[in-house]
């Protein structure tokens, strides 16, 4: 409950920051259909159209799906779905302005369709969950959102990260065989979670991540994977990022057919050729990289291949032709299609779906409610639509659309950028060669042809040019022409013949040079690579030229299955799979667990034994003081310093490096040990406090306050202790204690690259569920609450009978701070429970010390004095009071004597009353028998 609370304040104070700041519109929002006769429903939706991921096909197909919704007559009859939206740009800031402008302003929205990527979600789904709004994604893919601890309000049509890349990923290092990989990502929780996931996977198989994060100085992260021999890298950066990094891979040499780079496919069509006047690198030199690299990319199995009717009625291939159709509209000016319109066509079709059942379900209730009336009970129709969405099963555009905890897992698509040569060319290494077997022709023809048909004449540089060309030959079936007419690294040119002294020129000239002159040609049956000859001589010729680069299918990765299906071979530039830059090396991975310092255990043991021993003492000095004629020394006080013991000792009840050979079991027992005795003590202590404040409060609304009061206050003190160990075992029962890891992250080892060192915090829960939070702490939420309203009045009433009173006032105050401290740094610290455990040590004592010198120091004090001013009465006799004036009685600042005068007038007043009655008693009596 707490935890609730303080993330409701957090993050509605930083909505209205970021709203107040905002503009009241980010983008235009577009109505679908627009008949008077039914009642709007509108969606709030978050897509981007621009920015870092242009998705502005999913604007096409949403609304398509409403547009066939508002046409069907069997559902929603009455209404008609409407969407406002807003252009999120796919960049995190501007979601949680969308949203302010989407909550604040009317009409008032039903449910919330994006944003459209992960960052954004992220900051927004945890804020539209306090309006009770659900909130459909299609295209945001963090794995971090399927945290339905943190995200309960989520529910997605398309798969996550986890499905889409991870998998396919940890399925291709295993079939090719690799065991050494890179990843490079950018910055955020993307990087973190996909490197947690992709280390704990790969460990599993004995592969090696090497993870990077994706900076400004993105040369600084390809040396130090070239450092690391590295030759399969895995990248998800965004569009702009992925041109940045393959450039400078390029400038790094970092490419050609030895490695292969595994990249996401949602980026524009032939995005390496997009202008950015930030890259270094030409559209050639990235389509060098391309063509000549292995370049496979994944993304989520959007369309479904099934030929079936889906909900709408059309196909899928159909639903894409209508939208094809319409994104010539002069609306859908300069949109694009994406992998992901099929996601938002389901989506807005499975919110469709959620309403029409909500609908019956409500009028089925019969307290006359309807959909339109959302707004009066946000919470009651929250719960019907997670309860629809949960039920909810229909084949979409994307197959069959069914929620799992608000997850749906599909499939991945594989595709290659591959080279694409014109027929009866042959590619290698991202260049194209065609072998003119058909005609023999001299060198300067050959130039010339070749240029004809935008290429030129073959170059053969060194040994590994012969060879590649060479083993083309041989794969061209064509072994009786041996000669061939090629350029060597002198011809720069088409119009240049090979290295000349004469200075001469005209179509003469190089018909005479071309007779005289060495021109070079390849001999592919003989052991010498580059030979010369005369440049007049026919022989048939190779041509060369760059291949263009084209996106095919290859297979679809089975999520269910763990395994493709192949559409298409891989096409390997160099001919041969990919190494990974190994020699057949397996990773060693070594788990360390992080304990808390034993110096830090020491000074923890040795404040706490400080404490324990004057607490002892405190003891005996109170029961050595109690029964004394001037002191009343009540049993609450034992219960306070016994609760103020335990804490003591609770708080050394923790696995650290003084006691690390702790097994699994034992640690779970000592979590339990201090759960119980921690709680138990603090609601000893607090109840104690406040039914000591209760007291107060009712001596002074009541004038004689009487001995059952305090028999009262013990039995409810009783009743909440047993409450406490009640709640304790239910919670126990229900959500048993278990040990959670939290990584650390990973370290290589400097020499053995191949020594994984992963550090990782253990810390003890019960579960990802908010009830046994709620069971622990809801009755002390309740008792503080009385406790501070007791304090309030007592000191509102002006009346000061004792100084206990502001003292235990303090005291529950201090118990309210330091436990709502201590909470926010649990909240904060949620991911490091070492640190959190530290600051919650140094809380509590800190907490415990000051309760205890605020109710008992100034008792100590008193007890000296007390002392003093006795042995001054015995020297100036029992009517010398001026003497005791300053000494104060431990309940509340009366002198002694005063004390002792008011207690024997009281007996005398008593005496006097008792005389009084039997006189007027006596009196009675003789006048009735005189009578």
């Amino acid at each position: 409950m707490w935890t609730i609370a303080v993330r409701f304040v957090s993050i509605w104070s930083m909505l209205v920051v970021i709203g107040l700041s905002a503009d009241s519109r980010d983008g235009q929002g577009h109505d679908v259909n627009t008949s008077q006769a039914k009642i709007p429903l509108y969606i709030g939706g978050m897509l981007s159209l621009s920015g870092s991921w242009d998705g502005s096909g999913c604007l096409i197909a949403a609304e398509l799906a409403m547009e066939q919704i508002n046409n069907r007559t069997d559902m929603l009859a009455d209404y008609e779905l409407k969407m406002i939206w807003h252009d999120t740009q796919c960049i995190a800031n501007k979601a949680p302005r969308a949203l302010f402008d989407l909550l604040v302003n009317e009409p008032k929205k039903i449910i919330i369709l994006g944003p459209a990527c992960s960052p954004g979600a992220t900051l927004t789904s945890q804020v539209s969950s306090y309006w009770n709004l659900i909130t459909v994604l299609s295209s945001a893919t963090g794995t971090i959102l399927s945290d339905r601890s943190k995200y309960t309000n989520i529910y997605r049509t398309n798969p996550h990260n986890t499905n889409i890349f991870v998998g396919p990923f940890i399925w291709a290092m295993r079939e090719f065989g690799w065991t050494k990989v890179g990843l490079i990502s950018d910055r955020g929780d993307t990087f973190n979670t996909l490197t947690n996931i992709l280390v704990r996977e790969a460990a599993k198989f004995d592969i090696r991540i090497v993870a990077q994060r994706l900076t400004s100085d993105v040369h600084n992260q390809i040396e130090l994977l070239q450092d690391e021999n590295i030759k399969i890298i895995f990248a998800k950066p965004n569009e702009e990022n992925a041109r940045t990094l393959l450039c400078g891979a390029y400038q790094k040499g970092m490419y050609g057919d030895g490695y292969l780079w595994f990249i996401p496919s949602w980026y524009k069509e032939e995005w390496w050729r997009m202008e950015d006047e930030d890259l270094e690198c030409s559209p050639d030199e990235m389509m060098d990289l391309i063509a000549s690299s292995t370049i496979l990319l994944t993304d989520a199995s959007s369309l479904s291949l099934l030929n079936r009717t889906t909900v709408s009625g059309l196909s899928p291939s159909e639903i894409i032709s209508a939208i094809e159709e319409r994104i010539n509209w002069p609306r859908y000016q300069g949109f694009t299609m994406n992998n992901y319109m099929a996601f938002m066509y389901d989506a807005v079709w499975a919110i469709g779906l959620m309403l029409n059942n909500t609908a019956h379900v409500v009028e089925e209730t019969g307290n006359g409610q309807r959909l339109e009336d959302f707004s009066s009970s946000p919470q009651q129709f929250y719960d019907i639509f997670s309860r629809e969405l949960d039920q909810t099963s229909f084949f979409g555009a994307s197959g069959d659309v069914v929620f799992a905890d608000g997850e749906r897992r599909g499939n991945s698509e594989l595709f290659q950028l591959r080279g694409y040569c014109p027929p009866d060319w042959l590619l290698r290494s991202g260049f194209c060669y065609m072998f003119r077997e058909d005609v023999k022709v001299s060198w300067a023809e050959a130039i010339y042809q070749c240029s004809s048909d935008d290429a030129e004449l073959a170059r053969i540089v060194g040994d590994s040019d012969f060879l590649v060309i060479r083993e083309l030959w041989m794969t061209n079936g064509d072994t009786e022409n041996t000669e061939w007419h090629v350029r060597d690294v002198a011809n720069q040119t088409a119009l240049d013949p090979p290295v000349t002294t004469m200075d001469v020129t005209g179509n003469e000239t190089l018909d005479i040079l071309s007779v005289v002159r060495q021109c070079p040609y390849a001999d592919f049956g003989g052991d010498v690579s580059l030979l010369g000859g005369s440049c007049s001589e026919e022989r048939p010729f190779i041509c060369k030229r760059k291949a263009d680069i084209t996106n095919v299918l290859i297979g679809v990765y089975s999520s269910y299955m763990d395994s493709v299906r192949w559409i298409d071979r891989i096409i390997w530039p160099g001919g041969e799979i990919v190494k990974d830059g190994t020699d057949d090396s397996r990773i060693t991975l070594n788990q360390v667990e992080v304990l808390l310092p034993a110096l830090y255990h020491i000074i923890l043991i040795s404040v706490s034994a400080c404490g324990l021993l004057v607490l002892m003492a405190l003891l005996i000095f109170l029961v050595l003081c109690r029964g004394k004629p001037t002191e009343n020394m009540p049993g609450s006080d034992f219960m306070i310093v016994f609760s103020s013991m335990t804490m003591f000792i609770a708080v050394n009840l923790i696995k650290s490096e003084l006691i690390q050979s702790v097994t699994d079991d034992q640690h779970v027992l000592l979590c339990k040990l201090q759960e119980w005795s921690s709680s138990i003590a603090v609601t000893l202590g607090v109840s104690t406090l406040v039914g000591k404040m209760w007291l107060i409060y009712k001596s002074i609304t009541i004038a004689g306050l009487a001995t059952s009061y305090r028999m009262r206050m013990y039995v409810c003190i009783a009743v909440c202790v047993l409450a406490d160990v009640a709640g304790l075992v239910l919670v126990n029962t229900l959500f048993p204690v278990q040990l959670k890891r939290t990584s650390k992250g990973t370290e290589i080892d400097a020499i053995d690259p191949n020594y994984i060192t992963e550090r990782y915090v253990t810390s003890c829960s019960h579960g990802d569920d908010i009830l046994p939070t709620f069971l622990l702490y809801t009755g002390m939420v309740i008792i503080l609450v009385i406790g501070t309203f007791l304090s309030y009045e007592v000191n509102q009433a002006g009346v000061a009978r004792t100084k206990d009173s502001r003292q235990v006032s303090i005291s529950i105050y201090n118990i309210i701070l330091f436990g709502g401290c201590g909470l926010v740094l649990k909240l904060l610290l949620e991911n490091d429970p070492g640190t959190a455990d530290i600051f919650t040590s140094v809380l509590t004592i800190t907490c415990n010390t000051i309760v205890v010198l605020l109710l008992y120091l100034p008792k100590v004090l008193f007890a000296r004095n007390r002392d003093h001013d006795v042995t001054s009465e015995d020297q100036d006799g029992p009517t010398n009071v001026g003497g005791s004036l300053d000494l104060v009685n431990m309940s509340g600042g009366i002198p002694i004597s005063l004390m002792k005068e008011n207690a024997m007038l009281k007996g005398e007043y008593r005496e006097l009353q008792r005389r009084l009655f039997e006189s007027r008693h006596a009196s009675e009596m003789s006048h009735a028998m005189a009578e």
